[in-house]
């Protein structure tokens, strides 16, 4: 009891440091910036498949798809994180940049022989961009710059109740909460005069996420799993501050002088958080090999926030994946006891640039190392991405990325008092 309490304190003071900057994309520009609500990297490693999944050995809970915890039979405590490695290019030129940082911590449990319950935190999507244009088509030329921070975060709460051996209902109450901020500055040509947009909302609300997952044996242990959940969409409020500055700075030192607020107002409106849903579906046999197959959508055109009109798309992604256990109860070979997994998938995106749709796109694989001894479920997984969204025509900018997540999964054993010291 005492180690799952202090779990519990763990995963409240880790939201901390989920106010971290850990994005590098001048795409989170657009809407709520770039999504992060992950379901672990052992999805990740599979392509993102979730919403069909049930772990392998019953000791990792889903938090994509609230229902398929049916076979979760041991508490689990995971701790994961997240390294980013993009390269950012345009016709000419490219820079490379990087970021780690904390991507999960959560606590999921058993209550009963039919239900499970748990309680995370992640985030739910970040911005981090700083944009250089120079306007040579005005007279005098012009120059902005464009920079924002922040993102949104959630706080997990889940449950599932197994309604028949082959059917399972589940949902999880997600808290939003965040601030997401954006500046613009903009001069032209020598004058002395520079001109600052700044628009900061700090925003929370509650967003709910219905799952059913349906889960059948077949003959030879083989094993059919089909999942789906949905989203609702909701009016989250949001507390903004909007300034219209301009300002003088002296160059041998920078510092803002002259200083005159052409416009300062405060409102509280609502950010409209869109609607989604999640169909999957996965064959395999158990504790040997499982495929599958995921689309997910978000209604993004629905997307609204006070001072950001913008034009977006639906989101719509497609991903394939799998795992493979050589033998899951192997004494000779450690590696026969690992989990490997490889998945593909492809995103169009909810952004659109000069009438070109943007893309996202890769591969991903992983593995998951038991940790201790043969009888002891915990276990190591590190999911992988190699993807690239955007493209250098249109005056675009390409991202070739790698992506890492490593989490740590301690589970039942761990939580037990030990009778000898």
């Amino acid at each position: 009891m005492n180690r799952i309490v202090g779990s519990l304190v763990l995963i409240l003071v880790s939201v901390q440091l989920f106010g971290q900057n850990i994005d590098v994309s001048p795409y989170t520009f657009y809407g709520y910036g770039d999504l992060r609500m992950n379901n672990g990297a052992a999805s990740y490693g599979m392509g993102g498949l979730g919403t069909s999944y049930l772990s392998t050995y019953g000791t990792e809970s889903n938090f994509m798809n609230p229902a398929a915890n049916r076979n979760l039979r041991m508490t689990n405590f995971i701790f994961e994180g997240t390294s980013q490695f993009v390269r950012s290019e345009n016709a000419t030129d490219g820079i490379d940049q990087s970021t780690t940082y904390l991507s999960r911590v959560s606590l999921g449990f058993p209550v009963s022989d039919k239900a499970t319950a748990g309680i995370g935190f992640q985030p739910y999507s970040t911005v981090g961009y700083e944009i250089n244009n120079i306007n040579e088509n005005t007279n005098p030329r012009s120059a902005s710059r464009f920079d924002g921070d922040g993102g949104l975060n959630a706080f997990q709460l889940l449950g599932s109740y197994n309604l028949t051996p082959t059917l399972s209902i589940g949902v999880r109450a997600d808290y939003i909460f965040g601030d997401i901020n954006r500046k613009e500055l903009f001069t032209v040509e020598g004058a002395q005069l520079i001109t600052d947009y700044n628009n900061q909302n700090d925003i929370d609300g509650f967003k709910f996420t219905g799952g059913l997952s349906y889960w059948k044996k077949l003959k030879d242990n083989k094993f059919l799993s089909i999942g789906g959940t949905y989203g609702i969409g909701s009016n989250l409020s949001s507390d903004q501050e909007y300034t219209v500055r301009t300002y003088k700075v002296d160059p041998a030192n920078f510092i803002e002088y002259n200083i005159d607020t052409l416009q300062y107002s405060q409102n509280r409106e609502d950010v409209k958080l869109p609607a989604n849903a999640s169909f999957g579906i996965s064959y395999g046999k158990e504790l040997k090999w499982s495929v599958g197959a995921q689309v997910d959508w978000e209604n993004t055109s629905d997307f609204s926030l006070i001072n950001q009109p913008q034009e977006l798309n639906n989101r719509l992604k497609a991903a394939i994946g799998g795992y493979y256990i050589p033998q899951f109860n192997s004494f000779r070979s450690y590696f026969a006891r690992a989990t490997y997994r490889a998945g593909a998938y492809y995103e169009q995106t909810p952004i659109v640039i000069n009438g070109k749709e943007l893309t996202d796109y890769g591969i991903t694989f992983g593995i998951g190392l038991p940790v201790g001894k043969v009888t002891d479920p915990s276990e190591l997984n590190i999911g992988v991405a190699l993807g690239q969204r955007g493209t250098t025509s249109d005056n675009l900018i390409k991202e070739s990325y790698a992506n890492l997540k490593v989490s740590f999964t301690l589970n039942d054993a761990w939580f037990k008092r030990r009778k000898y010291d």
